[in-house]
């Protein structure tokens, strides 16, 4: 097995970053770099593709631990294998599509490779190459085993050996034993055999249940398309049934009609009149309303006779009571013309409102005046006062300070805010409550290990991020329900359902005009147009009626769709305050430890 490249998607300080080691006559391929260049962060990377990457791994520092990515691709023998890990409980381990992958498939690559035996023999680094010079170094005239010791990482080669038979003769021996864990799994590997076998689907049975779901399918199809026909066949003897007894009572009054003009035709001199008689009969109903308006027309001219008088009496002129058309007429030519006239009344009421506004200016220049005598006369009753140069400086700064009361709220705002972030930092910064800050009480705390302390930040950094991504999911989730929420009450504006009632009343209302125009009682001049859009909204409620059934359908799976994530966001909000009860929890843990050890109760994060 070899690698022909590998790929750090999120890992370490690497974002997107992808070795290849093509393959040569000399296969050996040697990787340099500088100082922090991340060599020991690629051979870390190596051994947490093969065996996972731990839940604890300190190569977070720049990317969040559910975000470590690791791709690579193997060949060997069997081919090639694109795997890739992502850090997990369960391993991580995915294919070249991100879809789980199952840890057998690796394990036939790795040829019995355990974690320990990769650290021992190709995980060199520099703790255990000082480990393995200390046993150099101790092992007296045994150095030939003390090297062998510190390349291979064991403490006691003899032990190991023995160990190493023991467990092989735990194993498997020649002869079969119940108690060898080679015969048990033997057993156990035949009896699953056989059941296997006998769960085992034969090809002429699946490929007749294949066969029978294909023709099931088939029948579905064409039972839909029939379906789709018989509805669109029942619409349209629904419409043909309600249009029946309408077509029925047409054809009978034609005939009626017909019977009636072969009864009159002698009164031929009349039908031929017909026409005119209509259009007086129009002229008459056009001319009806005529005397009102010729009462309301003479009202009006005798107001603008009393009106015209008063204006001639302004202007100084006769005012003839008997005054006729002419007069009327050579009074009206020698007015000027009407823009002007229009002009002059605008400018008019300009002066009215021009003098209004000066009178109320006047007035008020009148009060100010006099509240202007009145300060100076109250000013110099006053005893002169000498003003000294430090109120003269404090005048002139409460003149730029502006608004001095906005100016004292907004410091009295900052200082508030000023001592709210002065007192969180000092609870993060506060020291155990002791009686008295001694040497004593110095020598009694216990630090924290370095590693461990270590561990404990990352751990907390983990459950930071956990329970900031599930919120966000959360928030997410919400903006989902809302959306799906909004769809739903769109649809039940714009799809208003309309019930049988209405459809009933609808054509009980064009049938009623329908017998009017029929009996003659209204002709068919004045109904027909209103007659036509009752016919047409008694079909539009019946179609809309019969359409409402795959409206309440669509309606439901709308309302499905909410409740469906309804559900997920009471799931994601439970996972949500799960975090953070585990967050809360860790820090109260925290602070009780660093109690005991007579620490201040810092947050790891801190």
């Amino acid at each position: 097995m070899r690698f022909e490249s590998i790929e750090l998607l999120r890992y370490g300080h690497f974002s997107d970053q992808q070795l290849a080691f093509p393959q040569r006559e000399h296969d050996f391929h040697l990787i340099v770099g500088g100082n922090e260049a991340g060599k020991s962060t690629l051979r870390q990377a190596f051994r947490d593709l093969l065996f996972g990457i731990p839940m604890n791994s300190p190569m977070t520092f720049l990317h969040a631990g559910p975000e470590l990515a690791l791709n690579a691709v193997l060949a060997g023998e069997a081919g090639t294998l694109a795997m890739g890990r992502r850090r997990k409980r369960d391993g991580g381990l995915v294919d070249a599509a991100g879809e789980k992958l199952a840890p057998v498939v690796l394990e036939r690559w790795l040829g019995g490779v355990t974690d320990a035996f990769y650290e021992r023999m190709f995980g060199l680094d520099h703790r255990r190459l000082e480990q393995g010079s200390r046993a150099m170094l101790q092992a007296g005239d045994d150095v030939d085993s003390a090297l062998f010791q510190a390349a291979a990482g064991l403490a006691t080669l003899n032990g190991v050996l023995s160990a190493l038979r023991e467990e092989a003769a735990g194993l498997w021996t020649p002869h079969h034993s119940r108690n060898r864990a080679w015969y048990a799994a033997s057993d156990r590997y035949k009896e699953a055999d056989k059941l296997v076998k006998a769960a085992t689907v034969r090809p002429t049975t699946w490929a007749e249940a294949e066969r029978e779901s294909r023709r099931t399918d088939e029948a579905f199809e064409q039972a839909r398309d029939t379906c789709a026909e018989l509805r669109f066949m029942l619409r349209d003897l629904e419409r043909r049934r309600r249009l029946g007894p309408l077509l029925a009572q047409i054809r009978e009054h034609e005939a009626m009609l017909g019977r009636l003009v072969t009864a009159q035709g002698e009164d031929s001199r009349l039908l031929a009149l017909e026409t005119d008689l209509l259009a007086q009969d129009e002229t008459r109903r056009r001319v009806a309303g005529h005397p009102a308006a010729i009462a309301q027309c003479e009202s009006h001219a005798g107001l603008l006779r009393e009106q015209l008088s008063s204006v001639l009496r302004q202007l100084g002129r006769q005012v003839s009571a008997n005054a006729d058309a002419a007069a009327l007429e050579q009074l009206a030519a020698g007015l000027p013309p009407q823009p002007l006239r229009h002009e002059i009344t605008q400018l008019l009421n300009e002066g009215r409102e021009l003098r209004a506004q000066r009178q109320a200016s006047s007035q008020a220049r009148q009060a100010r005046q006099a509240e202007v005598a009145d300060i100076r006369a109250r000013a110099q009753a006053l005893p002169e006062v000498a003003v000294g140069q430090a109120l003269r400086r404090a005048l002139e700064a409460a003149t730029a300070a502006g608004d001095l009361a906005a100016t004292l709220d907004a410091l009295k705002r900052k200082v508030q805010q000023e001592e709210i972030e002065l007192g969180r930092r000092l609870a993060a910064l506060r020291q155990p409550e002791f009686a008295e800050i001694s040497v004593a009480a110095l020598q009694a705390m216990a630090p924290w290990p370095t590693e461990a302390l270590v561990e404990q930040v990352q751990q907390r950094r983990d459950m930071r991020a956990e329970a900031d991504v599930a919120d966000k999911r959360a928030r997410e989730a919400g903006l989902e329900l809302d959306a799906a929420q909004l769809k739903v009450e769109q649809f039940r504006r714009s799809h208003q359902a309309v019930s049988r009632d209405e459809v009933l009343a609808a054509r009980r209302e064009r049938d009623a005009v329908w017998d009017a125009l029929a009996s003659g009682q209204t002709p068919l001049s004045d109904q027909a147009e209103n007659f036509a859009a009752l016919l047409k909204l008694a079909d539009l409620l019946a179609d809309r009626h019969l359409e409402a059934v795959d409206d309440a359908a669509r309606l439901q799976a709308l309302e499905h769709d909410c409740e469906r994530l309804q559900a997920a966001l009471q799931g994601l909000q439970r996972a949500r305050d799960e975090a953070a009860a585990r967050l809360a929890a860790f820090d109260e843990q925290w602070r009780a430890e660093c109690a005991q050890r007579r620490l201040p109760a810092m947050s790891p994060a801190a």
